[in-house]
């Protein structure tokens, strides 16, 4: 009997000391969750219009490639004559050009590339109508392009050309000069948008 009480005792010391041993040890803990990379919802984007404006949308994934939540963006741009951006990722156009928009979190970047090109949807030609007196008499005509925001585009080229050259001709600068009487129309052309005025010439007997 006393050596079935000295086990027992036994047995319920060793069990204490290794409750108290489980109960020392630290549990394991998750590793912090931090920035690993960031997804855009645009990474590559052509704008063709001044004044135009883009939301790109970021979202931080940790090392598990989950989404973290509440994780802070910050926006940035490379060229903001070109692009500006705000804090919450809403790209704005100012001008032609290329510009990188950088979202940055907890040390990690994406990057979103921005062309601006504008692309013309109406052209414009002054003076809007011409009339020549004299055999030779020349003038020069103006155009402008514009793009889908109204905005004029600086580096757009033209194509000129006379329906009657007979009566008036227009050089590759635009300019027109008049050749016999009679009526013609000089068009201007830009990325196929196409603008015309009519010009008459009348020199007298």
């Amino acid at each position: 009997m006393k050596r079935f009480k000295l086990l027992f005792t036994r047995y319920v010391a060793m069990l204490i000391v290794a409750t108290l041993a489980a109960c020392g040890k630290e549990s394991p803990t998750e590793p912090d969750r931090i920035s690993s990379s960031i997804a855009l919802s645009s990474r590559s984007v052509i704008i063709t219009a001044i004044g135009q404006t883009l939301q790109i949308n970021a979202t931080v994934l940790d090392q598990d490639n989950n989404v973290l939540t509440g994780a802070t963006v910050a926006w940035s741009s490379s060229n903001p004559a070109v692009a500006a951006v705000s804090s919450s990722g809403l790209v704005t156009v100012l001008s032609g050009g290329i510009a990188e928009i950088r979202a940055t979190s907890g040390g990690v970047s994406a990057l979103a590339n921005v062309q601006v090109s504008q692309a013309a949807v109406s052209v414009a030609i002054a003076p809007t109508s011409v009339t020549l007196a004299l055999l030779g008499e020349s003038v020069q005509l103006e155009a402008e392009a514009y793009d889908s925001g109204n905005a004029p585009i600086p580096v757009a080229s033209f194509t000129w050309s006379s329906s009657n050259p007979t009566v008036a001709t227009v050089s590759s600068t635009g300019l027109v000069t008049a050749v016999s009487n009679g009526t013609t129309r000089i068009t201007a052309e830009s990325q196929s948008v196409t603008s015309s005025i009519e010009v008459v010439v009348e020199i007298p007997d």
